[in-house]
Formats: structure tokens, C-alpha cells, sequence
């Protein structure tokens, strides 16, 4: 029954739901070493700076640090359902995007931008 919160996760057939098997650990493991190495590489990096610098910098970070994961997730979990298209795929990249240059630029503007502010106000009022 499509919205019970007993089935695992289901795929339409046409015209009924069927449970897919769903074996996933390796995947999100990669995922998880993926972005951890990622977060490493971006603290010991001068690309963090540049990051934070600008709107343009935080979008860039944000796709590389949201955008490719999470358009590796939706790609591989509509291929595990087998609804994967070279249409859909299309679409998961375009909406991973959209959504990646959203995140970042809300980032930046809610929270880096503000925090720079204020950062960089304490230095002035501290002086030489």
C-alpha cells in the first residue's frame, strides 16, 4: 500500500508496489569516505579561504561538497529502483544543481557573510 511506513523501500510496477532489494552499505560507505576525505583536503587547502571570500567561492564549495554527493545518491538509488533513464539522469543533475547554487548561496548570505562581518568588526575594535 503506497504510504505505509512498514515497507522498505518500494518501487512502482505498473499498477502495484513491489519491495526492491536494497543493499546499499558499500555505496553510502564510499559516500561517507568521500566527504570525509574531501572535508581534509579543504582544511589543509588555501581553497577554503577562497571559499569563504565570495558568494561565487561558498556556491563553488557547497556544489562540491553537497552537489556531487548528492547527485551520486540519486543516481545510484534510481538505478537500484530501475527507473533510471538517460532523461532522468538529466534531471537528477539539473535539480542537484539547482539546488547545490540555492544552498550555497543562502549559505553565504545567512551565514558566512555575516560571520566575515563580525569578524572582521572584533578586529577592528581589538587594533593593533
Amino acid at each position: 500500500m503506497p504510504g505505509s511506513s512498514d515497507l522498505s523501500l518500494c518501487q512502482v510496477a505498473p499498477g502495484r508496489w513491489t519491495e526492491t532489494p536494497y543493499g546499499n552499505g558499500p555505496f553510502f560507505l564510499a559516500l561517507a569516505i568521500a566527504f570525509s576525505s574531501t572535508m581534509l583536503a579543504l582544511h589543509r587547502s588555501s581553497f577554503l579561504k577562497l571559499a569563504i571570500s565570495s558568494a561565487a567561492g561558498t556556491v563553488t564549495l557547497l556544489l562540491l561538497i553537497f552537489g556531487i554527493p548528492m547527485l551520486l545518491l540519486g543516481l545510484q538509488l534510481n538505478f537500484v529502483e530501475g527507473t533510471l533513464t538517460l532523461d532522468w539522469a538529466f534531471h537528477v543533475a539539473v535539480y542537484t544543481l539547482l539546488i547545490g547554487v540555492a544552498t550555497g548561496l543562502l549559505t553565504w548570505y545567512v551565514l558566512v557573510r555575516p560571520l566575515r562581518a563580525r569578524a572582521t568588526s572584533n578586529n577592528r575594535w581589538r587594533g593593533p
